[in-house]
């Protein structure tokens, strides 16, 4: 026998156990390692936070702010588009406005109803009144809508407009 022959018995037999590759034990030890974690994956993800939450509680009445209350009570009513000549136009220029009206109160949007001529008659005055200068922007658009929400509300007797919104507002 050569010398390199008898030196591998040797090697063997010093640890006391025949040589394995170490491919092998680092094989299986990353299955391992990749076996733990994909269950680990599995449980949280069909369990997860099952035994960590909370019983759901009975939901108790919060207090709604006004703004959210009136907003859930609130009816718009829509009049009518209006036409009217703009003031110094001589008849060349008009304007074309369809007004929705907001209101909390079911007394004031039945009150509306009954009101239509005199709120068309209001707002064909103050409309026809209007020069293209005036309304040309937003904040006389803004002056605008105060002007006819004052006057719709001096007509009311039950209840009060909160807000006009001008849906359509064209100037020809």
């Amino acid at each position: 026998m050569s010398a390199t022959e008898q030196a591998a018995p040797e090697q063997a037999s010093a640890h006391g156990a025949p040589a394995k590759p170490k491919s092998k034990i680092m094989l299986m030890g990353i299955g391992g390692v990749v076996f733990g974690a994909l269950g680990l994956g599995g449980y949280m993800m069909f369990f997860k936070g099952s035994a960590h939450q909370p019983p759901p509680q009975e939901k108790t009445a919060t207090p709604v702010a006004a703004g959210e209350e009136k907003r859930a009570k609130a009816q718009v009513i829509t009049l009518k588009p209006i036409v009217v000549n703009l003031r110094n136009s001589k008849g060349t220029r008009y304007l074309k406005v369809t007004v929705a009206m907001e209101t909390t109160s079911k007394e004031a949007a039945e009150e509306l109803g009954t009101l239509s001529p005199q709120i068309s008659d209001l707002f064909v005055d103050k409309l026809s009144n209007v020069e293209i200068t005036d309304v040309d922007n937003s904040a006389g658009r803004n002056r605008l809508k105060r002007e006819l929400l004052s006057g719709i509300n001096e007509l009311l007797e039950k209840g009060s407009i909160n807000t006009i919104y001008f849906t359509e507002f064209v100037i020809q």
